[in-house]
């Protein structure tokens, strides 16, 4: 692939984020935050399976569409907090926001080293990386199909906390 051709795929991502940032509270608002961000996941774990084996032409396209899920995901997360916990933890959304990036830390630190490692030992190829990639963040997105939602962990939570006042009283 001709350097252009990454070049101008690198200003499709930005389009993509730019077009994510426009349109993301209709869309969350159509199809709900958490179902949106599940599959912006699910999407970009195929895309990164298909990456490897993309034209330019079609790399033009993939390109726009992982810009507009990856802004998604980055923004989703905050408004899925907000929504479950409202007023009753607004002081702390920003914190459960910080923690949720923490836990990602590790994988942003060390995620390029060790794709960097498989590519050497391809030869040089991208696909093993790129298949890692899409079936790490598969398994992720599965993991995060059997974890309740906010609404629900927030009702379970409301519950504990009357049961522990009714055994106080």
């Amino acid at each position: 692939m001709p350097p252009s051709a990454g070049g101008h795929a690198l200003a499709l991502v930005g389009s993509g984020i730019l077009l994510s940032n426009l349109s993301l509270g209709p869309v969350c608002d159509r199809f709900g935050a958490r179902r949106l961000i599940i599959l912006s996941f699910f999407v970009v774990s195929v895309l990164f399976f298909i990456w490897p084996h993309c034209s330019v032409e079609s790399i033009d396209a993939l390109a726009f569409l992982y810009g507009y899920l990856v802004s998604l995901i980055s923004s989703l997360p905050i408004i899925i907090l907000a929504d479950a916990y409202g007023e009753i933890g607004s002081e702390y959304i920003l914190v459960l926001n910080g923690i949720t990036n923490i836990i990602k830390l590790p994988g942003y630190l060390l995620g390029p080293y060790i794709a960097g490692l498989v590519i050497e030992w391809a030869g040089g190829s991208y696909n093993y990386a790129a298949n890692c990639s899409g079936l790490t963040t598969l398994i992720g997105t599965l993991m995060l199909l059997c974890i309740p939602s906010p609404e629900k962990q927030l009702q379970q939570l409301s519950e504990i906390r009357k049961s522990e006042k009714f055994q106080d009283s």
